[in-house]
Parts: structure tokens; sequence; C-alpha cells
């Protein structure tokens, strides 16, 4: 009998232990997630998520941060230069030369050139695929290392609706006649369809290049239409416009090809087409109102003259009407583009081209523009 309560006894405490234990069990999950993870926002800080006072939330998800890759503006003071100085070393040395002694901080370098070639080697498919490559520059790499070591800003400029090759390469993505020719100007140069999204991809894809190869900025070029009156003789299929004018096509080119090119770490500048600012062009012939593609890059860049400078004082008065209505609406601000204008050269030793050009220097930055080009130093010291 004694016996039996004994082994009563064992089988209660047996069964109590038991269910204490499965009661436990319920409470893992809670137990093991204790103390909670904190999730940390962009530019936080683990004690800046939590309040004073406040329980930490609980949270099973892993921390993720999400960061654009950082861009530090350059107020820019440089040159271009075209590719076939760029694949000179010599040139190349000798121009450096002269840039450690002046205040010009910046290289404006073709990476497609005016013709639509690439002027080096590109890991590219669809620049691959058409035979864009044309090498005038042997060692990028090399040249864009000698660049930095010098603290120099680089700029891969980028023709974007002007290129000859693709006329050959990709016919359907340009501009054509009513007879199904391609149309070509007074150069014989064949424009792209700015209607044509693909060619859209392909011009953001040499810009993904340009940031692999080691540029800071990339500079597009001939962002517009052709002017010539033999445009009236184009015709543009409605399955590509879709209703849209020429202004429309090009503020949805910039706004696609600057958020692309933006993430990866790119500042964004545009040439614009500055003889609309005191002539009679239309700008819906060109597809450029100033205002609203400035909204679309980093930098604008005005191609003017620079004989309206320094002969006409009055000249810096209009560009200052022009930086205050346009300068505001870009993400970091306008620049002036070609200046001198690229068929002013200067002698060596004619000083009085220093002279103009620095009067011209003057009224740029009396007017507030945040940085310059002019074309290919010829021997000057600025």
């Amino acid at each position: 009998m004694k016996n039996r309560y004994v082994r009563l006894l064992l089988g209660l405490l047996l069964l109590t232990s038991v269910l204490s234990g499965c009661e436990k069990l319920k409470n893992v999950e809670k137990i093991a997630t204790r103390p909670a993870p904190v999730v940390v926002q962009n530019g936080e800080t683990a004690e800046d998520s939590v309040q004073d006072g406040e329980e930490l939330a609980y949270a099973s998800d892993s921390i993720v941060i999400e960061t654009e890759p950082e861009r530090v503006p350059v107020k820019v003071k440089g040159i271009y230069v075209s590719a076939y100085v760029a694949g000179t070393p010599s040139m190349v040395d000798n121009l450096i030369a002269e840039l450690d002694r002046t205040e010009i901080n910046t290289l404006v370098i073709d990476l497609k050139d005016d013709f639509g070639r690439i002027v080096c080697e590109m890991d590219c498919a669809p620049v691959q695929e058409i035979g864009a490559v044309k090498i005038y520059i042997q060692d990028m790499e090399m040249l864009m290392e000698k660049l930095r070591e010098h603290h120099i800003y680089t700029i891969a400029r980028i023709p974007a609706f002007r290129d000859s090759w693709l006329g050959e390469a990709r016919p359907d993505w340009c501009v054509k006649k009513a007879d199904g020719s391609l149309f070509k100007d007074r150069d014989g140069n064949v424009w792209v369809n700015p209607y044509k999204r693909e060619a859209w991809d392909y011009l953001v894809e040499i810009g993904v290049q340009a940031k692999k190869l080691g540029f800071q900025e990339v500079q597009f070029d001939y962002v517009r239409f052709c002017t010539e009156k033999g445009m009236k003789d184009a015709v543009f299929d409605e399955a590509d416009v879709q209703g849209r004018s020429r202004t429309d096509i090009i503020l949805e080119f910039m706004e696609y090809t600057y958020g692309k090119l933006k993430d990866e770490g790119l500042f964004v500048s545009a040439d614009v087409f500055g003889a609309i600012i005191n002539s009679g062009v239309d700008a819906d012939s060109v597809g450029q109102i100033y205002g609203e593609l400035a909204k679309h890059v980093d930098y604008i860049s005005l191609m003017t003259r620079s004989g309206r400078l320094w002969r006409n004082p009055a000249w810096s008065c209009i560009l200052q009407v022009w930086m205050e209505d346009i300068s505001p609406q870009c993400v970091h601000g306008c620049r002036i583009l070609r200046l001198p204008g690229w068929q002013i050269i200067f002698p060596m030793g004619d000083r009085r081209f220093v002279r103009r050009f620095r009067r011209s220097m003057t009224a740029v930055m009396m007017s507030g523009f945040c940085g310059m080009r002019r074309a290919p130093m010829t021997g000057a010291v600025l």
C-alpha cells in the first residue's frame, strides 16, 4: 500500500513538471527575440531612434540602411580637350603642367565624339554590338589615374542626338524623311530621333560606363533637335510621338537620364542652345525650355560666344537675368560654356587675347555663374 502511494506521488510530480515545461515553450519565441533589434534610419544612431523612457519595439527584419552615392559639387574652371589630345601622353603631360600653374581644375573629355564613336575600349554590350568603338585613348585607366593625382575634375562629354555612326549601325533609331531616307544636316551628319526610347538606354549605358572608367560627371551635348531648314522634311511616326511635343520629349529624356545616372553617383549636366536667349529661334523647334530642363540636371551650361561679353558690356546684364530665372531651377547651378568661342585661338604670347579672355571671365563671375569651360588651350597663359 505504501509503495502504491509513493508511485502515485512520483507520477503526479512528473506530470506537473511536463505541464510546466510546455507552458515555458509557449514563450520561447518571445524570449528568443529579446532584446529587440533596433532599426536605424539613415543618418540616425541607435540612441536617436529611441525616445527616453520608451520601450524598444520588437522587430524581426534585418537592418536596412539606404543611402545615395555621395556627390561633392565642384566649382569648375575647365577646358575641353578632344579624344585625340587626351589619347596623346605627351600632350596630356604638357597640358597638366599648364593646369598645375593656373586656376583651371577641370577637363572635359570626349567619351563619345561628334561622329558617335566611343573613344576607348568599353565593356558594354550595346556599344560592342553596333561596333561604335574607335580607339583614340589607348589606356583610359592610366589617364584617369594621372588626372586624379593632380586633383583634376573629369567630365565625360557625350553628344546625344547628333550621331552619324548610329545612322550606319542603327538607322531605325534616326530621323528620317518622308521617303524613308535618313535626314542629314548641311555637314552630312545624321541625327538620332529623340522619340526612340532605345536610344535613351544606349546613352544611359555609355554614362554608366563613364562612371566605371572614373569620370565624375557626364555632360550631354546636342540634347536637342536639329534646327536647320531641312528639318521641315523630317517625319516622325505617331506611334513614337504619342502626341508629345519636341520640348516634352527632350524633358522626358533628361528626367529619365538624370535619374539613372544620379543613382550611379554621377553629376549630370546639359549644354543648351544659347542662341534662344537673344534671337528669334523658336524653343519648340530646338526642344529646349531652359527653366524646365534645368530641373532635371545638376548643371545647365549656356553655349555663347565671348565676343558678346567683351564687346558688349550689356551682355553681362542679360546673363544676370538669365541666371535669376534659370539657376534656381538647377540642382547645383548654371555654367557658361565655350568662353571664349570655339573659333577664337590664343596665339602664343598674344596678350590682347588674354586680356579679352580675362574681361570675359570677369563678366561671367559678376553674373554669378558657378563655372565655365572654354576651347582647348593653345599656348596662352591664363
